[in-house]
């Protein structure tokens, strides 16, 4: 015991530096799991979850396209029978624009009434 409160006397720089570690990672293993459980575990908010079906076009022998413009969808939710809801989403490439700045981002458009689905 003394041997230890020796070094520590000597060098205080060493368990400061193990106890910012060991905080930094229960702090990272926390934010992990709290992601794994918001994306992966909590379960979808909609009525009954296992009818949601998700349609796509084969636009090759390896590429399957899940975007659908929206007068298809409405189409859809007009004409079909089978459904009793239909939900569009494109994907698009925009112009993000900070001072002077501007990128390119990957956007994902859905229709204003997404919202109101899942109350």
């Amino acid at each position: 015991m003394r041997a230890l409160l020796r070094s520590v006397w000597r060098d205080p720089l060493f368990p400061a530096l193990a106890a910012l570690l060991l905080a930094a990672g229960i702090g990272a293993n926390a934010l992990i799991l709290t992601a794994v459980n918001v994306l992966l575990l909590r379960p979808v908010p909609v009525a009954h979850p296992e009818q949601i079906a998700r349609l796509g076009v084969l636009r090759s022998s390896t590429h399957i396209s899940y975007d659908h413009a929206y007068l298809y969808a409405r189409l859809l939710r007009e004409r079909a029978h089978s459904f009793s809801d239909v939900l569009a989403a494109n994907t698009s490439e925009v112009g993000f624009a900070s001072g002077a700045q501007v990128e390119s981002i990957t956007a994902k458009r859905f229709p204003g009434t997404i919202f109101r689905r899942w109350d």
